[in-house]
């Protein structure tokens, strides 16, 4: 009847499924609540306190995982949203050692070549068989033959203290090197930009020209 007080049944807030006082004449009316998304559908019972008695039966609700046993509020209910993960890179095993394939070794003599400090290449064979190119006129001198590189400002950089040693004998210097990095005898940079951040370098102790830090890579806006 119009007019009349009805008793509001509110899902969706745990202990708090009913308002009002219920008497002879008072309807009984829902409020259902929508989810733009859920991460677990739970089909829970429900009694439904009236004048003549409880009503039993079931509801539907959406369930918000939580480290703990309360409301969690820390994060949005987004199911079943996809994970990406980065190819994993494709390495290859040779004479017992893992490298990597497009960076310490390559399947093009000509990439090889252009990866090594003197212009020079090698070659060898994986265990079925397939050919793999590296920097350096035999695999024994292949860490002398690694071209420099730049980072963070530092400039010529090589991996190894062999690579720097060998870049200033090519360069006309005294065959020396130094270590460059956190740990290093120079002491800086405080951080490296790529992981590990703590890594050593080598750079030769004399070479034509040598960066500590404000050497800038050549770019083009095309």
């Amino acid at each position: 009847p119009a007019g009349a007080p009805r008793t509001e049944v509110v899902f969706c807030f745990p202990q708090s499924f009913s308002a009002g006082t219920a008497s002879a004449n008072s309807p009984i009316a829902f409020m259902r609540k929508l989810y733009s998304s859920c991460d677990v559908q739970a089909r829970l019972p429900v009694a439904i306190p009236s004048f003549h008695g409880a009503f039993q039966g079931h509801r539907r609700a959406c369930l918000r995982l939580g480290r703990g046993l309360g409301r969690s509020p820390d994060r949005t209910p987004n199911p079943n949203q996809p994970s990406r993960q980065g190819r994993p890179r494709k390495t290859v095993r040779l004479d017992g050692t893992d490298y990597e394939v497009g960076k310490e070794v390559f399947r093009d003599q000509e990439e090889a070549r252009r990866s090594s400090g003197d212009g020079t290449s090698h070659h060898m064979a994986s265990a079925i068989g397939t050919v793999y190119h590296m920097a350096g006129v035999s695999h024994a001198s292949r860490q002398e033959s690694l071209a420099a590189f730049a980072l963070d400002g530092y400039f010529p950089l090589y991996g190894t203290k062999a690579s720097a040693q060998a870049a200033s004998l090519r360069a006309g210097g005294n065959g020396q090197a130094r270590s460059v990095g956190p740990i290093s005898d120079l002491g800086h940079p405080a951080r490296w930009t790529i992981p590990p951040h703590a890594q050593t370098y080598y750079m030769p102790l004399t070479a034509p020209v040598i960066y500590l830090g404000d050497f800038t890579a050549a770019f083009a806006l095309d």
